[in-house]
């Protein structure tokens, strides 16, 4: 539907507003305009036009009674025009309503020669439909909303303090920054000026914090009426998926009020969905000004919100929300509290904001009961309470962990060294483990998942029980480290739960297996000997003559009463270090097979002086970065381990060392990227490149720096030039050409080279400029028809012709030198107008690119 607005209706009244939008289902969306207008003004708009951005023309939507409110105090009618459009299916699309005219006296909107008042006002918002960017509600996404009004009031010398409180319904993040306002077309007008450039100084600076959205401005000098545009746009995973661009007033005036001031006793916090979280706030007025508290955000437009209350005849107010499960989500919610004065001249506020990140319970684990094939999980319903959870993720490790989980934590904890073995649907209670040793011992975790990506604080662990009818063994530890003269001991201990009266009565022994690497171990290295009580026999052994150098080695041992197997033990093994060298680092990993848990490592390396291993490190995980090191120099590391089962049995903690090995760290890391910069000359025909390291701690031993050029934007990069430490430009003297693009490295002096610099692409600015006239009398003055201004112009193929259209001169020479003549006989030719065409081709960074001109050129032999 199509609407024609007389331009007698226009009137002087649009101060701000914005357009929102949200999903109804498919690919309809609803949207609302919200407009902020003077309600003096002479013209009111019952209807506004609204382009949907998919080039389906202009539609009309209205405004009913119920959508029109007013601020009579600030002369504001605020109107929400809202509309339905179904779109054709995904894409990008700009939403933008123009709507003649602003009110006038906008100092910092003023064309030349003109007022505000003839500036057409224009909002728009991006609308991007991409089925697959999910949110924990679904699909698509619908815009942000804000809720304080874009009209305020400051005054001179005074800072200016505002918060649009702005939140996404779909809990994407925002991002806010201030951009120029736009006029019809969307375009940013040339006469456009920033409110801190109208008596501009260090004492007017204005700024928005890209992340709370609070904008300040420090201080306005001249009073009067300034628009600002807030650019509010949602991030999901990283990706731009929409925005909404607000207009703002502020009106300064001189006055002697001094804003009030907020006191709140957060910043940030976090709460376990089911808990209650309440924050204090507290204002001040110097002016001794009465104060009205007031809250907005999220926390307060969700299912079982949030509230805000200010105790009666004071300044004392309080934040209160009882959160559930369905609060859950990824980001924080944030609030902008707003304390606002009742100063009869200019009433001023101050706003604060917090956040508060909801949190997903823990799951609960009330089993885990071991077989010898499986082991059975069973955990208490989750989805229960927590509707919007997708599932649980089921972790696994060796041997206990006495873990608390610090404040706000969620997820997996990665220093406690669990394996994601699993996930299920969050609608399950069990899971049934069957890829386990019979004879080791594992403790489990759970996290559940949400759609968002959230994840709830990590669950309580519980362990399965070793079989205490076998052997366990307990020690699986590197004594001497050598490729062929290695040791290691092995210990262990008997079996508890035997009758040893009536069954197993003995003699007892036992048999010592290894395999080299990994296996069943099953290679019979040694016998104890025989003995008639089993507390008598033999619970350890050497090993020697091994390499323990570069392999590991994994041992078992069987328990028999005479002839009878009464039981073998887990495959237990050692530890095995492995070292990376790096830039004036050592990493540390290693590798082990045990039946019990180790909760502890101790790095040890060898005292150069002494020869002795001491201790540098304690980890909870098998990794340690050893940066106390100097490159070029053999360091010597082995590791302690501390272990222990579960049941607390066998005397923990058993102590267990690794081989002994060394690396010799180096400078294998590259120096970080510089950044580039450039400005072309055409009129030189040269580039000046610059070229600063912005990251001065990865640029101690730069050595030189390398130069790429490509010639086109297909071409591919070449090193055209290498520079020294200490020099940091070049210029690039093109031929007949400045067009292409550049890059830098920068290369260390052990020859790591940096990864690219940002790319800079410059352009030829051709020219081919050719006089109206030219007089060949042989005077020596404009003699011939030639260009007077001539650049990166590489081929020409000129005609030109009479006025009846007779070719009289040709010519490929991009001078032209034309005197005049006929092009067969070099005949004097009659003064009088001739037309040319002239085509020519430049160098570009798309290639060559063809250009044709044509015009006239008056001969005048004698003027």
């Amino acid at each position: 539907m199509a609407l024609f607005i007389s331009s007698s209706l226009f009137g002087t009244h649009n101060r701000a507003g914005e357009i929102i939008y949200k999903r109804v289902s498919g690919f309809t969306y609803e949207v609302t305009i919200i407009t902020y207008t003077k309600i003096s003004a002479p013209v009111d708009r019952q209807l506004l036009l609204l382009d949907w951005g998919d080039n389906t023309g202009l539609d009309t939507l209205a405004r009913s009674a119920k959508d029109e409110t007013t601020l009579s105090s600030k002369d504001v009618r605020i109107s929400r025009y809202k509309g339905r459009h179904t779109y054709a299916g995904p894409g990008k699309f700009t939403l933008s309503v123009e709507d003649p005219n602003r009110n006038n006296n906008i100092l910092n909107l003023k064309p030349p020669n003109g007022q505000s008042d003839q500036v057409v006002f224009y909002i728009e918002s991006t609308l991007i439909i991409n089925p697959f960017a999910s949110t924990q509600k679904g699909p698509h996404n619908n815009s942000a909303v804000l809720l304080n009004p874009p009209i305020d009031q400051a005054c001179i010398g005074q800072p200016f303090e505002h918060n649009p409180g702005a939140f996404d319904p779909d809990g994407d993040s925002l991002v806010f920054s201030l951009v120029p306002n736009r006029v019809e077309g969307g375009i940013v007008p040339p006469y456009y000026v920033s409110p801190d450039k109208i008596s501009p100084g260090p004492n007017n600076q204005i700024a928005i914090n890209s992340q709370t959205g609070d904008l300040v401005w420090d201080a306005p000098q001249q009073a009067g009426q300034y628009n600002i545009a807030i650019l509010v746009e949602e991030f999901r995973g990283g990706r731009l998926i929409g925005s909404v661009l607000r207009d703002m007033q502020i009106t300064v005036e001189t006055c002697d009020n001094i804003k009030p001031k907020l006191s709140i006793a957060t910043i940030d916090t976090c709460v376990i969905a089911g808990q209650t979280i309440q924050v204090p706030v507290t204002a001040t007025d110097p002016n001794g000004d009465n104060i009205e508290l007031s809250a907005t955000g999220l926390p307060f437009e969700v299912e079982d919100p949030a509230e805000f209350g200010q105790v009666n005849g004071t300044n004392n107010g309080s934040f209160l929300w009882n959160t559930t499960c369905a609060h859950v989500r990824r980001s924080a919610y944030q609030v902008v509290v707003k304390a606002e004065d009742d100063n009869a001249g200019t009433p001023l506020v101050d706003y604060s904001s917090f956040f508060v990140t909801v949190i997903a319970p823990p799951p609960v684990l009330t089993s885990v009961n071991q077989s010898l094939t499986q082991i059975t999980l069973n955990w208490n319903s989750y989805n229960l309470n927590c509707l919007d959870a997708k599932e649980i993720k089921v972790y696994r490790r060796k041997g206990n962990t006495s873990y608390n989980v610090p404040h706000c934590t969620t997820g997996m904890p990665p220093e406690l060294d669990f394996e994601l073995i699993a996930t299920v649907d969050a609608a399950e209670t069990q899971y049934i483990d069957t890829d386990i040793d019979a004879d080791a011992e594992y403790c489990y975790r759970l996290v559940a998942c949400f759609t968002d990506g959230s994840e709830s604080v990590v669950s309580n662990e519980l362990c399965s029980e070793i079989d205490l009818s076998k052997p366990i063994i307990t020690h699986a530890s590197v004594g001497v480290t050598d490729f062929n003269s290695g040791v290691d001991t092995i210990r262990w201990a008997n079996p508890r739960d035997i009758d040893t009266l009536n069954t197993y009565t003995g003699p007892y022994q036992y048999k010592i297996y290894f395999a080299t690497g990994a296996g069943n171990a099953n290679n019979e290295i040694a016998t104890t000997p025989l003995s008639n009580e089993l507390s008598n026999t033999q619970q350890s052994f050497i090993h020697q003559n091994i390499n323990t150098r570069d392999t590991t080695l994994v041992y078992r041992v069987e328990l028999y009463s005479g002839s009878d197997l009464v039981g073998s033990s887990g495959v237990s093994s050692t530890i095995h270090l492995n070292i990376k060298p790096g830039d004036n680092t050592n990493t540390l990993t290693w590798f082990e097979d045990v039946a019990w848990g180790n909760y502890e490592y101790r790095v040890e390396r060898e005292n150069k002086q002494t020869g002795q291993f001491e201790e540098v490190a304690t980890v909870f995980n098998r990794r340690y970065v050893d940066r106390n090191v100097i490159n070029d120099s053999t360091y010597c590391y082995r590791i302690k381990a501390l272990g222990r089962y579960a049941n607390g049995f066998f005397n923990p903690p058993f102590v267990n060392y690794s081989q002994e090995t060394c690396g010799m760290p180096f400078d294998n890391i590259p120096p970080c990227p510089p950044v580039l910069s450039a400005t072309a000359d055409c009129e030189l025909e040269e580039v000046l490149l610059n070229w600063a390291d912005t990251n001065l701690s990865c640029a101690g031993d730069i050595e030189k720096y390398s130069l790429y050029y490509k010639q086109t934007r297909d071409g591919d990069y070449q090193r055209i030039e290498e520079f020294l430490v200490g020099i940091n430009e070049g210029v690039f003297l093109g031929e007949n050409s400045i067009a292409g693009c550049f890059y830098i490295t920068a290369t260390d002096e052990n020859n790591n080279e940096s990864e690219p610099s940002n790319i800079i692409c410059t352009e030829n600015c051709p020219a081919y400029q050719l006089p109206d006239v030219f007089t060949p009398n042989q005077d020596g003055f404009n003699d011939v028809f030639k260009p007077f201004s001539r650049k990166f112009v590489t081929g020409v193929d000129i005609q030109i012709f009479n006025r009846w259209g007779k070719l009289v001169f040709e010519t490929d020479d991009p001078d032209i030198n034309w005197n005049g003549n006929y092009r067969n006989s070099n005949q004097e030719l009659a003064d009088g107008t001739y037309f040319y065409v002239i085509k020519y081709s430049v160098n570009s960074l798309d290639g060559i690119v063809q250009n044709t001109v044509s015009g006239y050129i008056t001969l005048l032999r004698n003027p």
